[in-house]
């Protein structure tokens, strides 16, 4: 009854095919793929009631291939693959025919077997030619002049786009098919706003491959219609899928300066900024729901594959829930879809950073505060990194340092590092301590007497806390960061009152960070305050120094020899036990390296310290009871 001429009794009959549930689509399915053989069209009377026959026909199989659960079904066979396909191939076909088809080719492919026999057959020269024959000339003759034209292209371009999902068939298409970037930019720059989401979503999977995405960012307008495509008068989706896939293109260096050269950054700051200006004062969210950061309503609507991409195109329903709570051009900035742009936008600026010329542009405008205020309020965990890693890479800028201190960025820093600790074994938390750590580092290096005495006792603390840290890479930074603030006299002693001293002692016994660590010990040794100095002796730091001064030969040497000079004048009895005078006669006649002078000089002070008259006889062998776990310390 789907196909008969009566329009009260056809409609009736197709709603109630639609929602028969996956049971009776099994049933169904064989006989619509039927009808729309050529052979029984012959029973539907003239061309006209063909063409009704058909239309119904895929109106209802366009329906049933997106009901929950479909994917994998097995009634999405090869014989409804080989259906569609002749439709959708044929370009006598009438617009509203072919636009069914490709619209259920695109979802057939969302099944991995599916999308190897459309592939094979060849849906993809099918959908070029397509895009080729029906792209309008302008955007505006896309929305007006043929909305069926401008939704069989948005079809088209997301069936390029699942292709692009699968590591292997982005090459293939790109080898056999070279003229597909330039289509889908034809697609970003006049398509609809649907359609350029797709496309933009295609070339962010095509990115996910470093060759080829060398080659988009050689093919002229790729990156600068990326960058319009950024503008708010664009459709959400379109945004997020554009700053993907300029994220997958700024790893390729040459890329990079192309990026900026379209002036991208400018509309990546903006974005960060409008997520920031929705921030409560509070740190409780007013505007934004709480979410996730881990998935946005496009990836979350088809199943995502391919590398670094996974832009998936038209989630339908769920953009029309949000349309209905934010309008779509506005930008929908409570969404979780813009939580995901925000996300993308700033992986993109963390990337596009390490470029000096960026840091010096970034650290003018209003990012910095911005940054800081995502940092320290986003309830979103991967806002968060990606803030607290933009932070990172401009600190390594001389300028932005003091600015990036004046807007707060060391209190925001010092909030996450609780939490994140709290989470470092998610990949999340590690990266997130790892750029806070390396960040406070920076600081602290040239901008230690900028820190508020409020900062420096929580951020010394929270760094002696870093050092208990499993991965090497937050350990160094918090060491490195200590070290530094540790040239200030009163900070040396904050450094020990929060036990820093046994950590610093087992990270460099274990081989961690050891020249920050010893570098930190020599300036705690050297302070005035005697009480620092018997804290190390009380921390069990002798024989560890001793065991690197008899192990080592690089500038860990002199840092040891130079911190057990420093504390021989309080501790010659205890050294004695430790020291051999071996040791000390190998060092007066160091001749390796540039500060060899000095380790001799270090050297001859110990030497003139301690009575050799009172040392054991066997003086070649530490005799201390703990020399034997000494000589097995893991240093390397």
């Amino acid at each position: 009854l789907i196909v008969v001429q009566d329009p009260v009794v056809r409609n009736a009959s197709t709603a109630a095919v639609k929602h028969g549930g996956r049971a009776e689509a099994e049933l169904v399915v064989p006989q619509l793929v039927t009808i729309l053989n050529d052979a029984a069209m012959d029973d539907y009377g003239s061309c006209e009631q063909q063409e009704l026959a058909r239309t119904s026909t895929l109106d209802v199989l366009c329906h049933l291939c997106g009901v929950p659960d479909s994917e994998g079904s097995p009634y999405l066979d090869f014989a409804l693959a080989t259906a569609v396909f002749g439709l959708a191939s044929d370009s006598d076909r009438s617009h509203l025919v072919r636009k069914r088809s490709f619209e259920i080719i695109s979802r057939l492919c969302h099944t991995t077997t599916m999308l190897q026999e459309l592939v094979d057959r060849g849906i993809a020269v099918a959908a070029l030619s397509a895009i080729s024959a029906l792209l309008p000339a302008t955007r505006e003759h896309a929305d007006v002049s043929c909305p069926i034209a401008a939704a069989t292209v948005e079809h088209c371009a997301s069936v390029l786009l699942l292709i692009a999902a699968s590591p292997v068939e982005r090459d293939r298409l790109v080898e056999a098919h070279p003229e597909v970037i330039g289509l889908l930019v034809a697609v970003l720059e006049r398509g609809s706003q649907e359609a350029a989401a797709e496309a933009a979503g295609a070339l962010w999977n095509l990115a996910a491959t470093l060759a080829i995405g060398e080659r988009i960012g050689c093919t002229p307008g790729v990156i600068p219609a990326l960058t319009r495509t950024l503008a708010p008068s664009n459709c959400l989706t379109a945004r997020l899928q554009a700053v993907g896939a300029l994220r997958n293109l700024a790893i390729v260096d040459a890329n990079k300066y192309r990026i900026i050269a379209a002036r991208a950054t400018e509309a990546l700051v903006q974005i960060c900024c409008d997520r920031a200006a929705l921030l409560g004062d509070s740190g409780v969210e007013t505007v934004l729901p709480p979410a996730n950061g881990q998935q946005s309503s496009i990836t979350g609507s088809r199943r995502s594959r391919g590398g670094r991409g996974g832009g998936r195109g038209r989630a339908r329903a769920q953009q029309a829930a949000e349309a209905s709570a934010a309008p779509r051009n506005l930008g929908s900035l409570a969404s979780a879809e813009y939580t995901q742009l925000t996300i993308k936008a700033g992986a993109t600026l963390r990337i596009l950073a390490s470029l000096p010329q960026v840091q010096v542009e970034c650290g003018s405008g209003p990012l910095l505060a911005a940054l800081v205020r995502l940092a320290h309020l986003d309830p979103d965990a991967s806002v968060v990194r990606q803030a607290c890693g933009i932070i990172l890479a401009l600190s390594f800028c001389p300028g932005n340092r003091s600015n990036l201190i004046q807007a707060g960025a060391i209190p925001a820093l010092l909030a996450q590092l609780g939490p994140m600790a709290a989470m470092a074994h998610h990949a999340h938390g590690e990266s997130c301590l790892v750029s806070c750590a390396g960040a406070l580092w920076n600081f602290a290096s040239k901008n230690a007497s900028e820190w508020t005495g409020t900062d420096l006792a929580r951020g010394i603390a929270m760094l002696v806390r870093l050092l208990d840290s499993p991965r090497i890479e937050v350990v160094s930074r918090a060491a490195g960061a200590l070290r530094c603030l540790a040239a200030q006299e009163p900070n040396r002693g904050l450094i020990v009152a929060w036990r820093g001293l046994p950590k610093l002692l087992r990270c460099i016994a274990q081989g961690q960070a050891i020249a920050q660590c010893l570098g930190t010990l020599y300036l705690i040794a050297t302070s005035s305050d005697f009480a620092n100095r018997r804290a190390i002796l009380s921390s069990g730091a002798l024989p560890v120094l001793a065991v690197v001064m008899r192990t080592r030969e690089d500038e860990n040497l002199q840092f040891a020899v130079s911190t057990l000079a420093a504390l021989s004048g309080v501790a010659s009895l205890d050294m004695a036990d430790c020291v051999s005078r071996s040791d000390l006669f190998r060092l007066l006649h160091w001749s390796k390296g540039a500060n060899a002078a000095a380790v001799r000089h270090d050297a001859a002070r110990i030497a003139q310290i301690l009575t050799w008259s009172q040392l054991p006889h066997a003086h070649d062998q530490p005799t201390s009871p703990c020399s034997p776990a000494l000589d097995r310390l893991p240093l390397q």
